[in-house]
């Protein structure tokens, strides 16, 4: 029971860098400007600064809208439609979708995407971005947004959600039958320690569960304070813990 506790433990451990990366940067001047502007539209509006449905029973219409600010061509290859919860990827469409725009130059292309098996990938609320990306899959430039997917309970990000209550939950009845049993570290630091594992599984717990309930995004501002923050509301509550019985 303890060394499979400790396996959940590190298996949380793993998805903290991934939950806290940041995606990669579009492609920018020299002088800190953004050298390639990407926008895209869904049913005739811009996807940025809103919340876009995805229904997978519909074929979803995408308008490009891309400017060129830098000195060189910008040779476009394939488009790569994705979205994340916690940093991990849970569907992307790339699509071949070829053109060139000149220097200074802006041009508008219209696509479609067939997006009937995203019910069985995701539900909820996701960060989403629109790439656009060279034969070499290296990014040219980017919008973000967040779509609300109209898939099952059942999809893969909702089995992944079940699975990591169940590793918090394993974690937290191994930190309180220590706790119960006086098996507890006597050291505050150490003890409170303890308890900091069940602490971000449930951090995760909460995004997972506030993005499929479709009341937050799982977004920066929202994924790190909640994981931070129950980190160190659960390492306190551990440091306040009664010392062990000599």
């Amino acid at each position: 029971m303890v060394s499979f506790v400790r396996l959940c433990t590190v298996a949380l451990g793993l998805v903290l860098p991934i939950s806290l990366g940041a995606p990669a940067a579009p492609a920018a001047q020299a002088d800190g400007q953004q050298a390639v502007l990407v926008d895209a539209e869904i049913g005739g509006k811009s996807i940025r600064g809103r919340v876009v449905d995805l229904d997978p029973e519909r074929r979803v219409r995408i308008s490009l809208h891309v400017k060129n600010d830098s000195v060189q061509s910008l040779d476009v290859s394939r488009i790569r439609i994705s979205g994340s919860v916690l940093g991990m990827t849970f569907y992307s469409y790339d699509v071949d979708f070829a053109f060139t725009v000149s220097p200074g130059e802006s041009a508008s292309r219209t696509m479609e995407i067939d997006i009937r098996d995203l019910v069985d990938q995701a539900v909820g609320l996701m960060y989403a971005r629109v790439e656009l990306l060279t034969d070499d899959r290296n990014a040219l430039g980017e919008v973000e947004t967040v779509v609300d997917v109209h898939g099952s309970p059942w999809s893969i990000l909702g089995i992944f959600a079940i699975a990591l209550l169940v590793l918090t939950t394993l974690l937290w009845v191994n930190v309180l039958l220590t706790l119960a049993g006086n098996r507890l570290p006597s050291n505050r630091f150490r003890r409170a320690l303890r308890f900091v594992p069940a602490g971000f599984g449930t951090g995760l717990v909460a995004v997972v569960s506030l993005a499929m309930l479709r009341i937050a995004a799982p977004v920066g501002v929202v994924e790190v304070p909640l994981a931070i923050g129950c980190c160190l509301v659960v390492f306190v509550a551990g440091f306040l813990t009664p010392s062990p019985p000599e």
